[in-house]
């Protein structure tokens, strides 16, 4: 079989637009760019994979599509074979990583000029100006300067040079360096700061600060910072673990990823926060309640079952829209208290309904629904399903400039610009509180269950009896925490 032939990338116009792929996809992987941006360093370090970053991944970043659908992804390929230093490529040329350990840059403030004249944005694109000061020495990034209300380019920029040498030879030019027949103004970052202190009447001292923050507090995710915080707060101590008391029973509860059959799912209704091997079936504790129409107001049927002494009332599951209606009581329900249901509840909505008791298997699968929902409930804010890609990213963050996309020298604000897909509940059952509310998300539920509620203890230690446990301070939902 012959040999697949290699895309050209020896033309005029191509060479020059390899050159430029080649310097996009390095200044992702420089120093000065990959330990600030989240999704590049999630890439870079994720598990398994030794660095290697999947090359279609990179060619479908904004500044990198153009490249791909002129000219393929293999063209792509072959230019990242080129780069000297920096980049490898996989035998497959499926992946590229950095041939060297990342090292957090070092005196970039003395590597940085300010330079002034670029005119509107109009006028100067970030790859423009890049290809501009590429021409002097390698860059590192540049950063178009904006205004912060209107983010309306200023027409100035800092300049990262690669070395500090590279930034004194910029600077030594003379003529000064031309942008569209305009002279610039050119200084360093510490001269532009400093006069800018003069001018406002700070005193000498604040350049100190200035350059501390710079050095220390850039904006945005910074894996250098977060890896030193993690090592000065050292592991995080083992989260406490969850119980509910379901129908005289206690049960586990499980977050998301720690052990449940389901847990990883997307779908929150597939999540199973309390193993259904866990949930014991309680036999004809449970009524399923028809013919009331396509609604059901819940006071309706909860203030007639107060009146004949049930206490503490079930619990109704219900979706809106459905034909049935199932009641979760706390313990079975005799054939006597069954037939006064019947006779004391005939209508609703005008209409004459039916009591009937459940199949087995129905009956445990409705109890199983229900001690899901509460250890949801019982996990608060880690109950909630996350949205989108591990949830708040942040992208981005040490590109320079402000640009919405992704590019050369951006930073300032994070990258993740993609709105987080909120996840829908549209389909979960309607619950209701101890007073017949709806827990809608506007009013407070106050029953978390009849006879019990959530208790929490270290790993470890037994699980607490529910007959000889003392009492513990009720939450608003009527959980129990220790």
């Amino acid at each position: 079989m012959a040999e697949e032939s290699k895309p050209d990338i020896s033309s005029t116009e191509d060479a020059e637009q390899s050159v430029q792929c080649l310097h996009q996809v390095e200044f992702y992987f420089a120093d000065s760019n990959l330990p600030y941006d989240r999704f590049m360093w999630e890439l870079h370090t994720k598990e398994g994979a030794d660095h290697w970053i999947p090359i279609a991944t990179i060619a479908d970043f904004k500044r990198m599509r153009g490249y791909r659908d002129k000219h393929g992804l293999p063209w792509v390929v072959e230019v990242l074979r080129k780069s000297p230093t920096l980049l490898e490529v996989d035998e497959k040329g499926e992946n590229v990583r950095r041939k060297t350990e990342v090292k957090e840059p070092k005196d970039q403030w003395d590597r940085t000029a300010y330079a002034k004249g670029f005119g509107p944005e109009s006028e100067a694109s970030q790859m423009e100006l890049e290809k501009f000061f590429s021409q002097y020495a390698a860059v590192n990034a540049v950063r178009m300067r904006r205004h912060d209300a209107t983010k309306e380019f200023k027409g100035s920029v800092f300049v990262e040079f690669a070395e500090f040498t590279d930034l004194e030879k910029f600077l030594a030019l003379d003529p000064k360096p031309k942008w569209k027949d305009t002279e610039l103004v050119t200084m360093t970052k510490e001269a532009y700061c400093l006069g800018k202190i003069k001018e406002k009447g700070l005193p000498d001292s604040a350049l100190t600060a200035m350059r501390k923050t710079n050095s220390q507090s850039r904006k945005g995710f910074n894996a250098f910072r977060d890896s030193k915080g993690r090592e000065k707060k050292g592991p995080a101590p083992p989260k406490p673990e969850v119980y509910i008391q379901y129908m005289g029973n206690t049960l586990r509860v499980w977050r998301v990823g720690e052990g449940a059959p389901k847990g990883t799912k997307t779908d929150e209704k597939d999540w199973e926060f309390v193993k259904k091997e866990d949930v014991p079936h309680v036999k004809g504790a449970t009524l399923v309640l028809t013919g009331f129409g396509d609604n059901i107001q819940f006071p309706h049927v909860k203030e007639p079952l107060k009146e004949l002494g049930f206490e503490p009332l079930p619990f109704i599951q219900y979706q809106k829209g459905d034909s049935r209606a199932f009641l979760i009581f706390n313990a079975p329900l005799a054939d006597d208290k069954l037939a006064a249901i019947k006779e004391k509840i005939t209508t609703l909505n005008d209409q004459t309904i039916e009591w009937s008791r459940l199949s087995d298997e129905e009956e445990h699968q409705v109890q199983q629904t229900r001690a899901n929902s509460m250890g949801q409930r019982a996990l608060g804010p880690e109950g909630k399903p996350s949205n989108g890609r591990g949830g708040g990213r942040g992208r981005g963050g040490g590109r320079g400039g402000h640009r919405p996309h992704r590019g050369g020298a951006r930073g300032g604000n994070d990258r993740n610009a993609e709105k987080k897909a909120a996840a829908s509940t549209a389909d979960k059952p309607k619950e209701e509180d101890g007073e017949g509310k709806p827990a809608n998300g506007k009013r407070k539920r106050t029953e978390v269950e009849p006879d019990g509620g959530v208790t929490q203890g270290q790993r470890g230690q037994g699980v607490p009896s529910i007959g000889t446990a003392a009492k513990k301070p009720k939450t608003e939902d009527g959980a129990m925490t220790s």
